[in-house]
């Protein structure tokens, strides 16, 4: 931040404006010898600058630093003789060094620069360093960076002639961005000869975290340092490509909503499927012709629904809705005004490599993320994929009437809930979209996304991060040996089959969906003894309380209590009673508009039976 000069001066935080200001007066006369006790000739440089030009003339030398660095790493760092003409000397310092190292320039030397990396050293500067550091003490940084990142900074420092010398072998071999994406996983996404089609093809999970923030310039004193280095990886998404979702929802009550349900049938019938859709060996022109022929998509969740449609879509998501924030109305998803960046929104394949990831602005978990996040899915990964979401069964319905409709469903994106997090999801949901009951999800939880912030946040073991691969392919082998035997043995015994197991998972989800209400006799039933239990429990405790009340003159004169005891006695009797004759209200109330002429006891045979 730039808190020299006059500008860093007067900039003062929010709620700081009156700083300066006193009772007293004489702020003026306070500014007038301010401004006549500064210096004479001006200066027009401001610090705010300073980063952004060290960014610039290191990125005008960075293609010769990329040769002279390839150079050296070919024939080895060059060594100068202190007697030698031509010699200057400059402080080096290094794990095993820390010395005055002479140095000299060369016919192909065009900056002090080259000449220290033709040496095996980097500047402290871009243009005059007055200090070198040693090639060798940032590969040794670089690494224990990469095991602890916590441990330094400087690992990274490096990285910028790495990355010209990646970007030239990447050209040379012929690989563009398009190609490094495609084959980020080779587990994931590389394909052999006559290789069976599997459904799906591929597994990931998407998710957000709110703990990688960056605090709101504006809420600091002084002014930001310019700086326009950004990202060059080809997994970020630009806040203009996040952006172009940003009135999805919004929209959402503009588009009819038969036309999407038949767009959720489509993909709701994909997701139960036992085979693909589309034949492994379909041509592009026959899958462009199956999203042509789905439904134009519509948006919103509710939009246009009538009765029925509207109760069976809120009593599945009702739950999740209420139990995840990132599930609720765009209304709630705010974020304090103090964070100019809350969070991270990224995708990742099943063995950890991140496919997708975008900030989020001032905001929490919008719906344009995972929209736009999708939306790269789609547009660069194969076909068939299924992607793990938290609320996956409350989000597909706003993706399949969203713009990307059509394609969801013909290139056949499915999705399920996490494991972990499906578990705190109502039962109907967890049948629909939990790995569990979802064919092709295998003992995938989909939860690859919190591995991946453990390791954001220095969270996770490097030793236990990086053998997941074996374990679960140890966890699967040793599943089958062990429980097949189990199951047969029982299957023999309950005279059952596979079959068997599907058919029950389909009638639990028959009879889920039929039960959208209950008897209006269990209801009032049910509220009826729950008010029973309430005003027992007041009685007792209006008796309890009534009791300490009637013996207040014994315990103060016997147990010596004072007051603060003598008065919590009376309040507890007059609150007890008053919520005891209340309960009893409300409860002849009830009585009477449900025609009970007997109380219910709890050894009545009403009781017993409800």
């Amino acid at each position: 931040m730039d808190i020299d000069g006059d500008e860093g001066f007067r900039t003062l935080p929010p709620g700081e404006e009156g700083f300066l200001q006193s009772h007293a007066g004489g702020e003026a006369v306070f500014l007038k010898v301010w401004e006549g006790a500064k210096a004479g000739r001006g200066d027009s440089r401001r610090r705010r600058y300073c980063v952004q030009k060290q960014v610039d003339s290191w990125a005008r030398r960075m293609p010769v630093l990329v040769n002279a660095y390839l150079q050296m790493k070919l024939n080895g760092p060059r060594r100068t003789d202190k007697d030698a003409p031509g010699v200057w000397f400059i402080e080096t310092l290094g794990f095993s060094e820390s010395q005055s190292t002479p140095f000299r320039y060369t016919d192909e030397s065009k900056n002090a620069n080259q000449t220290l990396v033709l040496h095996g050293y980097i500047g402290g500067s871009p243009e005059q360093p007055s200090i070198a550091f040693s090639v060798e003490t940032f590969e040794i940084y670089r690494q224990v960076h990469r095991v602890c990142p916590r441990f330094s900074i400087d690992g990274l420092a490096k990285l910028a002639i790495l990355r010209g010398v990646d970007q030239r072998v990447q050209q040379a071999l012929g690989r563009s961005e398009q190609w490094r994406a495609k084959n980020i996983c080779p587990p994931c996404f590389y394909k052999l000869k006559n290789e069976p089609h599997l459904s799906p093809s591929w597994m990931g999970c998407m998710d957000g975290n709110n703990s990688l923030k960056l605090i709101d310039s504006t809420f600091r004193a002084g002014l930001p340092r310019f700086d326009n280095r950004k990202a060059d990886s080809f997994c970020w998404l630009t806040t203009a490509e996040v952006d172009v979702f940003k009135d999805e929802v919004k929209n959402a009550e503009k588009v009819p909503m038969a036309m999407a349900a038949a767009l959720t049938a489509v993909t709701e019938s994909l997701a139960s499927a036992d085979s693909p859709a589309v034949p492994p060996n379909a041509d592009a022109a026959s899958m462009d012709a199956t999203a042509s022929q789905a439904p134009p998509p519509s948006a919103s969740p509710s939009a246009d629904l009538n009765g029925e449609e509207s109760d069976e879509l809120e009593r599945c998501i009702n739950t999740c809705v209420d139990r995840w924030r990132n599930a609720g109305p765009e209304a709630r998803k705010k974020m304090f005004a103090l964070f100019a960046i809350s969070g991270i929104f990224l995708a990742v394949c099943r063995h950890g490599h991140v496919l997708a990831i975008c900030d989020m602005i001032r905001s929490g978990e919008l719906v344009k993320y995972p929209l736009a996040i999708v939306n790269r899915l789609l547009d660069v990964y194969p076909e068939d994929a299924e992607i793990g979401y938290d609320i996956w069964c409350a989000f597909v319905k706003t993706l399949l009437r969203s713009s990307l409709g059509r394609r969801v469903v013909g290139l056949r994106l499915t999705g399920v809930v996490p494991s972990f997090h499906g578990h705190a999801h109502n039962r109907s949901c967890q049948l629909g979209w939990h790995p569990l009951y979802v064919d092709g999800s295998g003992l995938e939880d989909f939860e690859e996304c919190e591995h991946t912030f453990d390791l954001s946040n220095n969270l996770a073991s490097h030793a236990a991060s990086g053998n997941f691969i074996f374990s679960n392919y140890r966890q699967a082998t040793e599943k089958i040996a062990m429980t097949e035997v189990s199951l047969r043995t029982l299957e023999q015994t309950l005279c059952t089959t596979a079959a068997d197991y599907e058919k029950y998972i389909v009638q639990e989800r028959t009879y889920l969906e039929a039960l959208k209400h209950e008897a209006p006799e269990v209801v009032w039933t049910v509220e009826y003894m729950e008010l029973l239990q309430k005003r027992n429990a007041a009685e007792q405790l209006s008796i309890t309380a009534a009791q300490d009340f009637r013996n207040l003159d014994h315990h103060i004169i016997y147990s010596g209590w004072t007051a603060p005891k003598i008065k919590d006695v009376k309040t507890k009797y007059c609150t007890t009673y008053s919520r005891a004759r209340m309960l009893e209200e409300e409860l002849t109330r009830f009585e009477e508009e449900h025609s009970i002429d007997v109380r219910w006891l709890p050894t009545s045979k009403e009781s017993q039976g409800g």
